[in-house]
Formats: structure tokens, sequence, C-alpha cells
């Protein structure tokens, strides 16, 4: 059950893509300078797992995917693992559930 249920998503989710809003690139680059500001300010110990420079090296080579007309999905795909690297098991960020979801499938028991 868990695997068909997982498939129905995946195949609603990859439809979806091409529906899905995109942003420009300056609008992203100003995601990843607010996140940067915002985790340093509230994190004890932001760089325990990480040194600043391998992190902020992270952070340039996202920066250079980024590109006009991306979509908060392809976001997401490249700052999970910026945010994961942090490595203190506590730091996360969520599957952007709504924005990719049609409407119609906003009242199925995982989009809380």
């Amino acid at each position: 059950m868990k695997i068909i249920l997982a498939l129905i998503l995946s195949v609603v989710v990859f439809n979806n893509l091409n529906a899905q809003q995109t942003f420009t690139k300056q609008e992203f680059l100003d995601d990843i300078d607010s996140l940067y500001v915002i985790v340093n300010d509230i994190h004890p110990d932001m760089f325990a797992y990480m040194s600043q420079s391998d992190f902020e090296s992270k952070v340039a080579l996202i920066k250079k995917q980024i590109h006009d007309n991306m979509s908060l999905l392809e976001f997401y795909l490249l700052i999970k693992p910026l945010v994961t690297s942090l490595g203190d098991g506590h730091t996360s960020i969520s599957f952007p559930w709504r924005e990719i979801m049609p409407e119609e499938f906003t009242h199925l028991p995982l989009m809380l």
C-alpha cells in the first residue's frame, strides 16, 4: 500500500512540474542570502560540523547553478543538501508540498 501511495504521489508531483510557478535568479539568490543570515543568527553553533569556508564554498557552488525561470522544486533540490550539510540533526528545510501539489490534493492526510 505504501508503494502504491508513493507512486501516485510521485506521478502527481512530477506531472505538476511544468505547471509550477518559476522565479528569477535574483529571487533565489536573495533567498540563499537570507537563509545564511537567519541560520547564522539563530543557530548556537552553525559551524560545529563543517567549517565556515566549506559551507560558504557550497553556497557559492549553488549560486552558480541558479538560473532564471527556476521552479521552487529545483531550488529545493539544490538547497536541501546545503542545509543537511550542517550535520546537527535539527536544522532542516521542509519539502514545499503546498506549493507543488495541485489544490485538489491538499486534503490528503500527508498534506497537513
